[in-house]
């Protein structure tokens, strides 16, 4: 989980990363990865998932608000758009990786 809030940090940092409702709305065109926090709202879960759909990329859940926010040296955030191929395939990576991790401890 480490990794993939550093990674979202250099993201912010390469202005590739929109946070935020408004930012995200912005840039919506130019998405290739959403990220949502998990205790995001079910109805705002859903209204993002759709917007996923609508416009051909993919949605993830992951980490909490104030923990999202806390990495990209801003208050809490629930809804992130990276911008660019490379850093979304890189933070598949390391989400499926952990969700892996998470499934064999079981």
């Amino acid at each position: 989980m480490k990794e993939a809030l550093n990674l979202l940090g250099l993201a912010r940092r390469a202005g590739r990363l929109a946070a935020g409702r408004q930012a995200v709305r912005r840039n919506i065109n130019r998405g290739k990865l959403l990220i949502l926090a998990e205790d995001l709202s079910a109805r705002e879960k859903e209204r993002w998932h759709s917007e996923g759909k609508k416009y051909g990329f993919k949605v993830l859940e992951f980490s909490k608000k104030d923990e999202l926010g806390r990495a990209l040296g801003m208050r809490p955030v629930g809804i992130l758009l990276l911008m660019d191929r490379g850093f979304a395939r890189k933070m598949e990576v390391l989400l499926g990786e952990e969700n892996l991790q998470k499934d064999s401890s079981r």
